[in-house]
């Protein structure tokens, strides 16, 4: 079942590195990171679920709240940007 899972993940991942990464930049760590997803599923499964034990769901658990941190960083700087641009216009 967890091959599905790796499936959709980079799926997923292609959807978004393809048709939408120009709506935002935060886009393009979250398909990085849909493919990261996708790999440690694929590995996961291959492995017997070694990966999803220990100190592996650490380094999982790390690399998601990095790229979450990313992700709201980004998001904010672009709404800050996009709202002094529509502030700068309507004066």
């Amino acid at each position: 079942m967890g091959y599905v899972y790796a499936f959709m993940w980079i799926c997923t991942a292609i959807i978004l590195l393809t048709k939408f990464r120009k709506e935002s930049k935060a886009i393009i760590p979250l398909g990085i990171y849909f493919v990261f997803l996708g790999i440690w599923q694929l590995i996961n499964d291959l492995c017997n679920g070694i990966f999803t034990t220990g100190g592996y769901i650490w380094v999982l658990r790390a690399v998601s709240a990095l790229v979450l941190a990313l992700c709201a960083v980004i998001l904010v700087k672009e709404r800050n940007k996009s709202s002094s641009q529509n502030s700068s216009k309507n004066e």
